[in-house]
C-alpha cells in the first residue's frame, strides 16, 4: 500500500503540489556549472514552494559544484564568513575596499570577485588577524570579534586539556556542555597546567571537557 505524499498548495488551495526540478547555472569567471535543483510545483496555480528535504538536498547539490570552482570562492562561503563575524555587507565593502553593490553580487554570484580581492578574502577567512587589522585600518567595528575569539580560546583549551589528561584508573573522561568551562578552568588550562582528572561522561548530548587541578 502506498502513501500519496502531495500536499495541497499553501497558496491557492486548490492544486496539489507535485515534485518537479529546475537548474540553475553559475558562472566562475565564464566556467559555466550547471545544478540541478529539486522544488514542488503547484498543478492548479503553478507556484513553486521547496520542501525542507529538498532544500537539505539542494544543499548537497550546490556544495558539489565546489569542486568545479578552483580557486574561486562560492557565494555562500562569502556570505557565511561575513555572518560569522556579524558583518554587514556595507561594512564588508568597506573592509575589502570595495562598493555595498560588488560585495552583493560576489554573494549573489552575480559577480565574481578578481584574484587579488580572491587572495585577501581567504587569507582573512583562514587567518582572522588579518580581517581584524583590516577593519582596524578601515575603521570598522567586528560585531562578533569577540564571541570568535571566545570560541578559539575555548577550543584550544579543550585540545590541551584533552592532549594533556593522565588517566587515573579506568575513569579519566568526561563531556560537560561548553558553557560549564568556567574562566578560571580556562585561566588553569592556559597557564600550563596537565594534571587533570575526568569522570565519565553521563549522556551524549554535551561538548568539550571539565577538568580539575589535582
Amino acid at each position: 500500500m502506498t502513501t500519496d505524499k502531495r500536499r495541497r498548495c499553501p497558496s491557492c488551495q486548490a492544486g496539489e503540489l507535485q515534485p518537479t526540478s529546475y537548474e540553475e547555472i553559475f558562472k566562475p569567471r565564464g566556467k559555466e556549472v550547471r545544478v540541478n535543483l529539486l522544488s514542488s510545483e503547484c498543478s492548479a496555480c503553478g507556484a513553486r514552494f521547496t520542501s525542507g528535504s529538498q532544500h537539505d538536498e539542494n544543499l548537497k547539490r550546490l556544495d558539489l559544484r565546489r569542486a568545479e570552482y578552483g580557486d574561486v570562492l562560492l557565494g555562500e562561503d562569502i556570505v557565511a564568513f561575513r555572518m560569522r563575524y556579524g558583518i554587514t555587507q556595507t561594512a564588508a565593502a568597506r573592509i575589502f575596499g570595495k562598493s555595498k553593490i560588488a560585495f552583493s553580487r560576489y554573494e549573489n554570484e552575480a559577480f565574481y570577485p578578481d584574484a587579488s580581492t580572491t587572495k585577501l578574502l581567504r587569507l582573512a577567512m583562514e587567518m582572522p588577524q588579518v580581517l581584524k587589522k583590516l577593519a582596524d585600518a578601515a575603521g570598522v567595528p567586528i560585531p562578533l570579534w569577540e564571541a570568535r575569539c571566545a570560541d578559539e580560546r575555548k577550543t584550544k583549551v579543550v585540545g590541551l586539556i584533552a592532549s594533556s589528561a593522565k588517566p587515573q584508573g579506568t575513569v579519566f573522561w568526561k563531556q560537560v556542555p561548553r558553557h560549564d568551562l568556567s574562566s578560571a578552568k580556562l585561566d588553569w588550562a592556559e597557564k600550563g597546567h596537565s594534571s587533570v582528572m575526568f569522570a565519565p561522561a553521563a549522556n551524549d548530548e554535551v561538548h568539550g571537557v571539565e577538568a580539575q587541578a589535582s
